[in-house]
This record gives structure tokens, sequence and C-alpha cells, in this order.
């Protein structure tokens, strides 16, 4: 009796244990979508280094109206 018993359990347990993976992958799935989302964020970006955004945004302006100035010359 204590065979058949064990083998009712067995069911049991590795439904008990896929559940366990289910929460600690769920949880792990969390933490990584939250990390990606920090990864990407750019008001976290803007708000941790203000004045590199703007140093970024003014050569990138600067580089766009040289290659602007560059082919209207070229045009004449």
């Amino acid at each position: 009796m204590g065979e058949a018993s064990d083998k009712l359990s067995q069911p049991e347990h590795i439904e008990q244990r896929i559940e366990q993976t289910r929460l600690r992958l769920d949880d792990k799935l969390s933490a990584i979508e939250q990390r990606a989302r920090n990864a990407v964020s750019v008001r976290r970006r803007v708000a941790g280094r203000p004045w590199t955004v703007v140093g970024g945004a003014a050569a990138l302006g600067l580089a766009a109206g040289l290659v602007k100035g560059w082919r209207g010359r070229d045009d004449r």
C-alpha cells in the first residue's frame, strides 16, 4: 500500500515543482523586463546626465547643419 500512495503523491509533487519553477521564472522575467526598461529609458538618462544630453543634441545639430551646408554648396 505504501507504494500506491507514493505513486499518487508523485504527480502532486511534480505539479508543485512545476508551479514553483513557473513562479521563479515569472520573477526573473519581471526583473529582466524592468532592467530593459531602465536601460532604454530616455527620461532616466536625461535626468542622470542632462548636460551630456544637451551637448550630444548640440553636436548632432551642428553635424546636421554642416552636412546640409555642404550639400547646399554642391547643388550650386
